[in-house]
């Protein structure tokens, strides 16, 4: 398979996010199946009773991948403490005042929790593993972040 190869996916709707269902396969004759599913895209769309669009890999995964990144929330001490002990931290560091690790369990794709540590207190968002501290520490200190009660 190409690396960058077409495949199913559902768009996101209200209620839910968008989903990748199988990789796309065409044969010869122009015929479009799943490549693990080998259903066709109608058969596809009739059993799930709804659109399933076609689209290339890198643009899908990344489309989902944001799908899944938040804005900051408070957290209490407790939490963030929790948090650093439960597995080892990935990119612990301080920088512009504020302490940032990244939680080791990924929660999708290339998205993990974000731990965050200021003098306003302590938070937590989903964000890519690939933000530097210095990132992490922008998106805190530009963000209007409150204390938890």
């Amino acid at each position: 398979m190409e690396h960058d190869f077409d495949v199913f996916y559902t768009p996101a709707t209200e209620n839910s996010k968008a989903r990748m269902i199988d990789a796309v396969r065409r044969t010869e004759s122009g015929e479009v199946f799943g490549f693990h599913s080998n259903q066709t895209h109608q058969s596809l769309e009739a059993e799930r009773k709804q659109k399933i669009l076609i689209g290339k890999w890198s643009v899908v995964s990344a489309m989902i991948e944001e799908s899944h990144c938040t804005e900051p929330s408070a957290i209490t001490e407790e939490q963030w403490q929790d948090a650093l002990e439960a597995l080892p931290p990935e990119d612990w560091k301080r920088v512009n005042g504020v302490e940032s690790f990244k939680f080791m369990e990924y929660y999708w794709g290339n998205v993990t929790s974000i731990y965050c540590k200021t003098g306003k207190g302590c938070f937590v968002f989903k964000g890519r593993a690939s933000m530097s501290a210095a990132e992490v520490a922008e998106k805190i200190n530009n963000h209007n972040c409150k204390v938890s009660a």
